[in-house]
């Protein structure tokens, strides 16, 4: 009979691992609302929440999305965790979430122009002052909002959380452009930009970059583009740099790049908090040679020198 007794107590064993396997009662629903009135967006995002363990608590890290930009239900065991939640539904955002103290959002390196609109020129002198800074894309509208603590018990079972708008609008306007019927090559970038943005702080961090923007003819001899960006990092010490730097191509192959140093625009109380907009008088785009035709790859970037007073 003992063979009896063995194959009853191998039951009883899996019956409890069995139990203990499907035992929820260490689980609790969270209800996650979203706030969205520090930054109504035009188009409501997809959120998503990522709960982090504190340093005391031993599990993995978890994720959901919410296709409800109000909110969910997420069943979570219980503990404290961090919290962050952010949109995914944008281009061009690389997320690291390894630790909550060094969770960041930042953009892909680039180029500095487009090669398709310098027809096939990538290489281009970067702006005055911002060598060994990283150029890099723009980034899509980014919303975020952070919890340093989320505890998950019968006693907290919702949690409220208030996303912000992470990103810049910088809009660039310039008048008084010569030559405009011969430029066949229009780009622009910004120097002295934050690369990336803590997710715990919802701030920029120190590390700088380039950003490039489209520009386009928006009017006889006015040209203009919008970017976003990160933002720009405040250092009570020192004033960052900004230049503000635009590659013309004419249709003779010759292309021509000016700096502008528009760090004082780009200080000033904006009206609008987050959107800044940076106007130039003047670009003095030389003429054409018309020697040949149209020879690109004869011609390398030369600086023209503004001499007019910011």
């Amino acid at each position: 009979m003992s063979w009896i007794l063995w194959i009853a107590a191998a039951w009883m064993a899996a019956a409890c691992q069995k139990e203990i396997c499907y035992d929820h009662s260490h689980e609790t629903m969270m209800e996650v609302h979203f706030d969205w009135s520090l930054n109504p967006p035009e188009e409501s995002p997809s959120m998503h929440l990522a709960l982090l363990p504190t340093g005391e608590e031993q599990r993995d890290r978890v994720e959901q999305a919410f296709d409800d930009p109000a909110g969910g239900h997420i069943v979570l065991s219980r503990g404290r965790y961090h919290a962050l939640a952010f949109n995914r539904d944008g281009d061009g955002i690389e997320l690291y979430l390894d630790s909550y103290d060094g969770a960041y959002v930042t953009t892909s390196t680039t180029d500095v122009v487009s090669a398709s609109t310098f027809f096939g020129t990538k290489a281009a002198p970067l702006p005055s002052g911002s060598e060994g800074h990283s150029v890099r894309q723009q980034p899509s509208l980014f919303y975020a909002d952070t919890c340093s603590l989320f505890t998950v018990d019968m006693n907290h079972t919702s949690y409220l959380m208030r996303p912000k708008l992470l990103v810049d609008t910088i809009d660039v306007r310039v008048e008084g452009v010569k030559n405009l019927d011969y430029v066949v090559g229009l780009s622009a970038a910004i120097s002295g930009l934050s690369a990336a943005v803590s997710l715990s702080r919802l701030e920029p961090l120190e590390e700088l970059c380039i950003v490039p923007m489209a520009v386009e003819r928006i009017g006889s001899g006015t040209i203009g583009g919008s970017m976003l960006t990160f933002g720009r990092r405040v250092n009570e010490q020192q004033e960052e740099q900004h230049t503000l730097t635009i590659y013309t191509m004419l249709d003779d192959g010759k292309k021509y790049y000016f700096n502008f140093d528009v760090t004082d625009q780009m200080t000033e109380e904006s009206i609008t908090p987050g959107h800044l907009e940076i106007d130039i008088p003047d670009l003095p785009i030389p003429e054409p040679i018309k020697e040949g035709g149209f020879h690109p790859e004869l011609s390398d970037w030369e600086e023209v020198v503004i001499d007019i007073d910011m």
